[in-house]
């Protein structure tokens, strides 16, 4: 297990591994069939600290080890509904509709199926939605998520949403076969089925025929700092990258930290703030601990940005195929419109 500020330098994480092989072990110190096994939490830093100082206080307490760490959301509480609507209201830039409720599972799988529509039109939506990452890293709960097959996502993404150099990579969440599918996965991060992809903490380096598939995501070295998503973590994240493989070919999304300017975003309030900062998000999908999942949009004429009108269609359009399949479960409380 390798802890401390250094460990969040995920290229030198895949570096130990390849170097650290089995080859090495046979050479160096004759055993067979052994490999350096790595493992690095989701907050290996400073941060961290306190969560292992808790953990080791509960053992000297008597207390035993429970399951293996799942995922890292565990920063403060889901927002509820209220919460949201708050928000929402109080922008009096932004509209919105409540599209339905992730809690049942035909209403999350229409849903994912919406956002990857947006994302497979170059749409670029943020998401939000239950506890906050813990730790550095966006992992599908306060994150923005564009097209990985279009190789303008980088810039477009940069120049219009985050504002920064044009040079920074962007990262992929991958459903468990994309990643397999799409890159290398080493031998020494495979304990409980690759969970050390989990975190963005470890890169991996993309197989030939990645490069013209998802070339948004891979770096200039030919590596990703790759996210695997499981469907019993994030079920609708999980659902939206499977409707991206149906969409694109693809199941994997781009990938950043929902923010513009400041810190990622924790509360509905710094949400919005970020979809009106940036100019090249076209929405924004927030969803509440009862389940209740609102799209908003800002409503301005101000290029790129077109009051919503493209966003619209898109939903329009998703809407009308799925009333078309008869799937559009219950069509009064879908096409209910509320704006701030």
């Amino acid at each position: 297990v390798l802890t401390g500020g250094t460990a969040l330098n995920c290229v030198a994480n895949m570096l130990l591994l390849e170097h650290f092989n089995s080859e090495w072990y046979k050479r160096n110190l004759g055993m067979k069939d052994a490999t350096l096994h790595l493992w690095i939490p989701p907050v290996p830093g400073d941060m961290g600290v306190p969560i292992g100082a808790a953990y080791h206080f509960a053992c000297l307490a008597g207390a035993r080890p429970g399951e293996t760490l799942k995922h890292a959301f565990y920063c403060g509480l889901p927002p509820q509904r209220a919460e949201i609507e708050e928000g929402l209201r109080a922008c009096s830039e932004v509209r919105w509709e409540c599209l339905g409720n992730i809690s049942d599972a035909a209403e999350r799988e229409r849903l994912a199926d919406l956002m990857a529509l947006i994302v497979s039109r170059d749409g670029i939506i943020g998401i939000y939605q239950g506890a906050a990452e813990t730790g550095p890293r966006a992992l599908g709960h306060r994150s923005i998520l564009a097209n990985p097959a279009n190789p303008r996502t980088r810039e477009t993404l940069n120049r219009l949403v985050k504002f920064r150099e044009l040079i920074r990579p962007l990262a992929p969440m991958v459903t468990r076969e994309a990643a397999q599918r799409w890159f290398h996965l080493e031998e020494g991060a495979s304990d409980n089925d690759y969970d050390a992809y989990n975190y963005m903490v470890l890169t991996a380096r993309a197989k030939v025929e990645a490069f013209t598939a998802i070339p948004a995501v891979i770096h200039h070295d030919g590596t990703s700092r790759i996210q695997i998503v499981r469907e019993s973590v994030d079920p609708l994240i999980h659902a939206y990258l499977k409707a991206m493989g149906r969409r694109v070919g693809v199941e994997v999304s781009v990938n950043t930290s929902l923010n513009v300017g400041a810190p990622i975003a924790q509360t509905p309030q710094q949400a919005l703030e970020t979809l009106q900062r940036s100019k090249g998000m076209h929405g924004l999908l927030m969803i509440s601990a009862e389940g209740d999942a609102f799209l908003a949009w800002h409503h301005i004429e101000s290029p790129p940005k077109d009051s919503g009108r493209t966003l619209c269609q898109w939903i329009a359009e998703w809407r009308d195929l799925h009333m078309r399949n008869g799937k559009a479960g219950q069509p009064d409380r879908v096409s209910s419109r509320v704006t701030a």
